[in-house]
């Protein structure tokens, strides 16, 4: 089950200051990792996984390397968003989709879509700087990402600042993640990166 956190990332500044931050530079183990993310989103023409599900199908390309995912929102609260979320390395959507049970996926929902005709509905492309973090208490990701949502000939900027949940104690990660935010007044980023593209 995925755990994250999303806030708006308006300025490089808001950046530097986080990464300077004692509480935050304590914690990094690793980093910067430069990742340059580019996703192809999928669905029905009926949009069964969108509509229906609230689903998101996506094959991503990180460095080169295609993974495919499916998730499945399960609440949250503000910033925080709480999915089913499983990936499996693939060439193309179809394999992706036939993979995915093998990650935990439900083999039923997998049948069901790989039944149905999938097309590429949106897009994103972005670059992703990441930092691994450790604390006594858990383990998470913080990552700045900036690039561009695509839908149809549309596009607008995406600015994100995400922070995982890896391991450990959960309402650790959840205190830390409010005293980063409260100490940062970081605003809330509502839409997912496929809820972006969407809204183009």
């Amino acid at each position: 089950m995925e755990q994250e956190y999303k806030w708006k990332f308006l300025f490089e500044a808001a950046m530097k200051e986080i990464l300077a931050d004692d509480f935050v530079r304590t914690a990094i183990v690793s980093g910067p990792e430069k990742i340059q993310m580019k996703a192809s989103y999928y669905d029905s023409e009926d949009g069964f996984l969108s509509n229906k599900m609230h689903a998101a199908l996506r094959l991503r390309s990180e460095n080169g390397k295609k993974i495919c995912c499916l998730k499945i929102p399960k609440g949250g609260e503000g910033a925080c968003r709480i999915r089913e979320e499983y990936e499996i390395p693939a060439e193309s959507i179809s394999e992706g989709i036939s993979r995915l049970p093998s990650a935990g996926a439900d083999e039923q929902i997998c049948r069901r879509i790989a039944s149905m005709k999938m097309r590429k509905i949106c897009s994103t492309d972005f670059v992703r700087r990441s930092y691994s973090l450790k604390t006594e208490r858990f383990s998470a990701e913080l990552s700045f990402d900036s690039g561009f949502a695509i839908k149809g000939d549309k596009k607008a900027e995406i600015r994100d600042i995400e922070l995982e949940f890896k391991e450990g104690s959960e309402a650790e990660f959840h205190a830390w993640a409010a005293l980063l935010s409260d100490k940062h007044s970081l605003k809330e980023e509502k839409l997912s990166k496929f809820a972006q593209a969407m809204s183009l």
